[in-house]
This record gives structure tokens, C-alpha cells and sequence, in this order.
């Protein structure tokens, strides 16, 4: 398991699973079990949705893992959650996770890294975004 540093200092665990065009995927890999399990049934949630979509992707994808809302939650600093220090911890996420394949940033909810601020970063030493262009949705596609 890699860790990435985010733009805050702290560290968050990155999961690298199966291999292929690499999707950077901020979902939490453990599935939810127990009675907030059952309530999640309920609802019609899947309370193992991380670990679906690494089964579902790993075998065509190399799918990297990493809980970004759990992180946030259990480190909040809300002042510092800019679009430009989402995007470094993406980038950051990118970069621990090796260089195999250019990475398809996947979201929920929220926009991909770069797009929401004109003055988000366009570089980093590995990762180069590709610009503005949708593809599928709220994909974004990089390239090296």
C-alpha cells in the first residue's frame, strides 16, 4: 500500500489494484458492515460500493484507491479545501500510485481537479492536465 501527502501535510493511503489506463478512484476501499450496513440496505445503498468498483474495473483498469472524503472528514480543515489543493492532492494521489497508464480522474459529486478554477495547477512533475475537455460525464482524461 503507497501513501500520498496532501496539501495539508497529512498522509492518506493509496490502494493499487489490477492493471491497464489507470482510474483514480477517491472511494473508501472497506465495505461498511453492521447495523449502519443494514441501514444503508435500506436506502437502497450499496455499503460495499468501493470494493464493487475495484472488483468491477481491476480487471481492465489499474483502479487507485484512496478514501479522500474520509480523510477529509478525519482531518478537516476546511479553510484549506480550495480547488487548487483538491487538485494537488489528486495530483499527489497520481503520483504515489507510479507511472503506469495516464490516469482517468473519476469523481462523485464533485468536479474533477482543474476544472473548477482557472488557477488550479496545470503541471505537476509527472501529471499534465489535458485541458478543460468532457469525456463521459464528470471524467476527466490526462495525459503525461
Amino acid at each position: 500500500m503507497a501513501e500520498a501527502t496532501t496539501h495539508d501535510g497529512e498522509t492518506i493511503q493509496v490502494e493499487v489494484h489490477g492493471s491497464g489506463p489507470t482510474v483514480l478512484l477517491p472511494v473508501d476501499p472497506q465495505p461498511v458492515e453492521g447495523e449502519r450496513a443494514e441501514e444503508m440496505r435500506k436506502w437502497g445503498m450499496d455499503p460495499a460500493l468501493g470494493r464493487t468498483f475495484i472488483e468491477g474495473l481491476s480487471d481492465a483498469f489499474q483502479v487507485v484507491v484512496f478514501d479522500y472524503q474520509g480523510h477529509v472528514m478525519n482531518h478537516p480543515k476546511p479553510g484549506t479545501l480550495t480547488p487548487d489543493n483538491v487538485a494537488r492532492d489528486l495530483l499527489a494521489v497520481a503520483d504515489a500510485a507510479g507511472p503506469s497508464g495516464s490516469p482517468t480522474t473519476g469523481t462523485r459529486g464533485w468536479r474533477s481537479a482543474g476544472s473548477s478554477s482557472p488557477s488550479a495547477p496545470t503541471a505537476s512533475p509527472r501529471w499534465s492536465w489535458a485541458g478543460s475537455r468532457r469525456t463521459r460525464g464528470r471524467t476527466r482524461r490526462c495525459s503525461r
